[in-house]
């Protein structure tokens, strides 16, 4: 794994050292699986949700599947990111189609969410990963990941202690808004 780490600027190295992915295996997948408050935009009301989360490193994929509600009416909600297209569909009570969203700009979109989730789930999984790396000051790396005939980047941003604390990218917008995703 050292070979590896040797063409990381700096900031990369010590983000992967503190995350403790140095001398272990690499990882081919991962799940998450969280519970939270959501909403749909800044004055849309919160709704309660679980949520799982597959991803997959070789090639790179994502399934993410939310289950929420807001006002007894439950939603299922479902992004994939698997070869070289995403959707992103919501279903209401599981049955009746709310939205249903493909083609290239979901699947520029999702890339970023692919590229985030990736440096923020599973650090390890960049050195396998179409990832580049360029310093751009003391606290700031600008990533670069490509797939699928997408490239995506954003300016991380790490504390002293070397840890991740902020993912800014201008490749996909908040649909409702239409401002840089964090």
């Amino acid at each position: 794994m050292e070979a590896d780490l040797a063409a990381l600027p700096p900031l990369m190295l010590t983000y992967l050292r503190c995350s403790g992915v140095v001398g272990r295996l690499h990882v081919r997948n991962t799940h998450v699986r969280f519970s939270a408050q959501m909403r749909s935009s800044a004055t849309s009301p919160w709704m309660t949700s679980t949520a799982n989360e597959y991803a997959f490193f070789d090639p790179p994929g994502r399934l993410f599947a939310i289950q929420a509600s807001r006002d007894g009416i439950p939603f299922d909600v479902l992004h994939e990111y698997i070869d070289s297209a995403a959707t992103f569909r919501v279903r209401i009570a599981g049955i009746f189609p709310m939205v249903n969203l493909s083609g290239p700009v979901m699947t520029n979109h999702e890339t970023v969410t692919v590229m985030n989730d990736n440096l923020a789930f599973a650090p390890a999984a960049v050195l396998d990963l179409p990832f580049t790396f360029v310093p751009t000051g003391e606290h700031t790396v600008r990533a670069t990941f490509r797939n699928v005939g997408f490239t995506v980047s954003a300016t991380l941003t790490f504390d002293a202690a070397g840890d991740l604390v902020g993912f800014r990218s201008s490749d996909r917008s908040h649909g409702r808004e239409g401002g840089p995703a964090d």
